[in-house]
């Protein structure tokens, strides 16, 4: 794209500005059969179209080329949008951002951000932080081991993950010697983690996930006793956080 190339061109300082008066309206090539004159196309109108377009190519640091006719789409590529036309770009500011480019958009699956050609990772929504949390009080040895946690997960994340049992005994029976808590992740059937030991115990613990529904689970279970074993209670929470 570039200016007007023709015989009897003026300067932009010379050129024609639009009306001061006039009502803003549409051209027509005019009518015979009813008498309507078709428009004449002032000049003002044409440096207008020409400035407008002018704006926006050099605003995207492009240089006119009057043997480029995609300058236009080019700078809107440059100036809105990466190459491929998913992301929105937004100019950087504050301490070291001058003249970097920030980019937003959707990559087929999320949205994700960049700085310049280098991607930061995906953007995460505070609805998507999502989390749960439940406990067990024992009445005695053998009600309510386990605990399982069902979520349906909006992106891929992690799961991080706290499960405990406090263990105790009544007056005069002995606590087991030996028992397990394992933690459990969509029904495998081994566990992700897991500990064996005669005392109160806990797991802390991260565990990735792809989108979709996803079971959390820990039990626990006496490995050998010594009279009669009482667990107190045992909890599991989660927090999901997006990837």
């Amino acid at each position: 794209m570039d200016l007007l190339i023709a015989t009897n061109t003026v300067s932009e300082e010379e050129a024609d500005k639009a009306p001061a008066t006039g009502t803003p309206g549409y051209a027509t090539d005019g009518d015979p059969t009813t008498g309507s004159r078709r428009t004449i196309f002032p000049a003002y109108a044409w440096n207008a179209i020409q400035l407008e377009l002018k704006k926006v190519i050099e605003a995207a640091g492009l240089t006119l080329n009057r043997n480029d006719n995609t300058q236009l789409y080019q700078a809107i590529q440059k100036v809105f949008s990466d190459p491929d036309g998913n992301y929105v770009r937004a100019v950087g500011a504050g301490d070291l951002q001058g003249g970097h480019k920030i980019y937003f958009g959707f990559n087929g699956t999320r949205i994700v951000g960049y700085v310049d050609v280098t991607e930061f990772g995906n953007i995460a929504f505070s609805n998507q932080f999502q989390s749960a949390s439940s406990r067990i009080n024992y009445a005695g040895s053998t009600a309510g081991r386990s605990i399982t946690l069902n979520h349906n997960a909006p992106v891929p994340g992690t799961y991080v993950v706290q499960a405990s049992v406090n263990i105790g005994a009544p007056p005069g029976a002995t606590q087991p010697y030996m028992a397990a808590l394992g933690v459990f992740f969509n029904g495998a059937s081994n566990p992700v983690d897991s500990d064996t030991t005669p005392l109160s115990m806990s797991h802390a613990l991260t565990i990735p996930a792809v989108m979709g529904g996803n079971t959390i689970s820990c039990v626990y279970q006496p490995v050998a006793t010594s009279g009669t074993w009482y667990p107190i209670g045992l909890s599991l929470s989660y927090l999901f956080v997006p990837s």
